[in-house]
């Protein structure tokens, strides 16, 4: 018994669906990930959280009114302003390096969504000039799909795979 060729067998349909989930997945997982980074910096609700200082921000207000000649009172407000700046300062300090790191994050999945892009090209063309000769690249369409389906986690792309 001897083999002649190696057929692929593929459901283009069901190859397709996978794609396209596997990018809403991975979506979803990022999207996660960055809104928890975010709600560490509110930290609702807690002691420490916006509100909290805002509270005792705007009491110290109520006790200033009540007793407008009580340094005490005075001090107060101050303080909680102060505390009150110290908090938002503190908290865009936070979300601003969260946001440089989704940056940082974007620059690299751009680079690597064009290196796998560079790869894709070059199996293509391999593919190309091996069908045009006869062959059946079979391990190449393999290579080429595992490509297009790590980018399909990167991109909302639905590419052509094999036949």
């Amino acid at each position: 018994m001897q083999v002649e060729k190696i057929m692929r067998a593929r459901d283009m349909l069901l190859e397709d669906r996978i794609l396209a989930e596997k990018n809403g997945l991975e979506y979803w997982k990022s999207m996660s990930g960055w809104i928890y980074h975010v709600e560490l910096v509110h930290n609702e609700p807690s002691d420490n959280s916006i509100m909290s200082v805002l509270d005792k921000f705007w009491s110290s207000w109520q006790e200033l009114a009540n007793n407008p000649e009580e340094m005490g009172s005075r001090e107060a407000v101050r303080e909680y302003g102060w505390a009150l700046s110290r908090h938002l300062n503190h908290n865009f300090q936070a979300l601003k390096a969260i946001r440089n790191n989704i940056e940082k994050t974007i620059e690299a999945r751009v680079e690597e969504i064009n290196s796998l892009g560079r790869q894709i090209a070059k199996l293509n063309a391999r593919i190309l000039r091996s069908e045009s000769a006869g062959d059946n690249p079979n391990d190449l369409w393999d290579r080429r799909d595992l490509l297009v389906e790590k980018l399909s986690g990167y991109t909302n792309c639905l590419l052509y795979t094999s036949p």
